[in-house]
């Protein structure tokens, strides 16, 4: 027989926690995309305690519909009886794969009802059920207009919107730093050990080595300073 009703039980106190229907090694199968989240926190739960659930194929059918049938019996005689069970449905047909299932193909439209938020154009004073409808009235973008509600971007079009409640809403830009490489960075002063001069710039100290006939470069002074050259100059130099 192909299809079966399966339980995952805890481990605990062996009591029934997910009822399911299956085929092949579907029972067994514990990935983060192959369940429900209160499933998965609940099987989280369980691994922070070094348990897992305990799977148990309970019936088998030859039909699918069957299987359906007695899953979604079971869940509903589990959660009559005041039984927390993981399932995020009532089973039956709507966890049916494929083609099989009758909303194959649709939307969830109350979930898309219920994350569907009103949009008002504070330009015009326009309200709209939907960012689709607002797209629509003025041509433009969804994403930009939503970009605008999220506060992302200022405008889109000479049109401000913002979602229903969230009128009050001001967009704030924050001044970006411009990094100029050319810029100075902080200068170290530089001591001549010999003479004990300090000088506040290694070009001071690279002017100084050519007026008294020992001509060198800034580089040269900076290597000694860093400690990778002896000397420049006939000098020894260190940073203040």
């Amino acid at each position: 027989m192909k299809y079966y009703i399966y339980f995952h039980k805890d481990p605990r106190t062996n009591e029934v926690k997910y009822i399911g229907k299956g085929t092949g090694r579907r029972y067994k199968e514990m990935g983060k995309r192959k369940r429900s989240l209160k499933h998965l926190n609940w099987t989280k739960s369980l691994n922070k305690l070094n348990l897992y659930p305990i799977c148990e194929i309970v019936e088998y059918f030859e039909k699918e519909n069957d299987a359906y049938a007695k899953e979604k019996e079971l869940i509903a005689l589990y959660r009559d009886q005041g039984v927390d069970l993981k399932n995020h449905a009532d089973g039956g047909q709507g966890g049916m794969s494929g083609s099989l299932n009758p909303n194959y193909g649709k939307k969830n439209l109350p979930m898309v009802q219920a994350t569907r938020r009103s949009v008002v154009c504070i330009t015009t004073g326009e309200k709209f059920e939907s960012l689709t409808k607002a797209a629509e009235k003025y041509n433009l973008s969804i994403p930009h207009i939503s970009d605008v509600c999220k506060l992302k971007r200022k405008h889109v079009g000479n049109f401000i919107f913002r979602y229903e409640g969230e009128e009050s809403l001001i967009f704030y830009r924050k001044k970006r730093t411009i990094k100029n490489r050319h810029m100075p960075k902080h200068r170290k002063s530089i001591v001549l050990i010999e003479l004990n001069i300090v000088f506040d710039k290694i070009m001071d100290a690279v002017r100084y080595c050519q007026k008294n006939g020992n001509p060198t470069d800034r580089c040269a002074i900076r290597r000694v300073a860093q400690g990778k050259y002896k000397s420049a100059g006939g000098y020894t130099w260190r940073f203040v």
